[in-house]
């Protein structure tokens, strides 16, 4: 398949939407991080009118970098996407004392004990009844 101006247009582009303060001038912003959020942009007065300047701005841009053989990123699908299983995630040092504490009297590393808190959070969450989290 050609990889053309039309392919791209048809990626399913994940969009960014943010209120603008009325002290800049309010209404929305619509952008593409993926792409560029400063470069893939659309404002307007609603949602619908952001999203169809993007989509004005999206295919202006996309013919200018396939003319000059700009390489062009394609959305993934989560599906698609590997995971390593790890992540680093920054809390509160005060929390971190709390949560080592109860690893320790809980006999496990302070890994397991928070991987065990968010098997069992997220267990708990996939449960209940839609609209009940």
């Amino acid at each position: 398949m050609e990889k053309n101006v039309e392919y791209y247009m048809n990626l399913n582009y994940p969009i960014e939407i943010i209120k603008i303060k009325e002290e800049e001038g309010g209404g929305f912003q619509a952008s593409i991080p993926l792409l560029g959020k400063y470069a893939f942009l659309g404002d307007g007065e609603t949602i619908a009118e952001a999203v169809a300047n993007l989509t004005e701005t999206k295919k202006y841009l996309f013919q200018k970098y396939l003319e000059q053989d700009i390489p062009i990123p394609e959305p993934q699908e989560d599906e698609e996407k590997e995971y390593s299983g790890k992540f680093i995630l920054r809390i509160p040092a005060e929390l971190h004392r709390y949560l080592s504490l109860e690893a320790r009297k809980n006999k496990t590393t302070l890994n397991q004990y928070c991987l065990y808190l968010l098997t069992k959070t997220s267990l708990v969450n996939s449960i209940q009844p839609s609209g009940s989290h």
